[in-house]
């Protein structure tokens, strides 16, 4: 997991459990976020469709995910935009 170790990190606000995830379209696009434990399981998915462009900061809830390490994919039409790892 060497790739992993060169992400941003991302870790979720310890009160509210909330993590934020920043991100820009230059286009109207499908987005979607995707939290995936290191069994490769999605805990965490999120659909947001037909975003126009601009800047986002966006929250994900991760009350009910288990303490661990994550890898979160932020995608735009199905291609990567962001990625991040997470530790919780």
């Amino acid at each position: 997991m060497d790739s992993y170790d060169r992400l941003a990190k991302l870790v979720p606000d310890p009160g509210t459990q909330q993590l934020k995830v920043a991100y820009a379209l230059d286009f109207q696009a499908n987005v979607s976020i995707r939290l995936i434990n290191s069994g490769l399981r999605e805990a965490v998915g999120i659909e947001l469709p037909n975003q126009a462009p601009g800047k986002y900061l966006k929250s994900v809830d991760l009350t009910a995910v288990p303490p661990g390490r994550y890898l979160l994919v932020v995608r735009c039409n199905d291609l990567p935009l962001r990625r991040y790892r997470v530790q919780k």
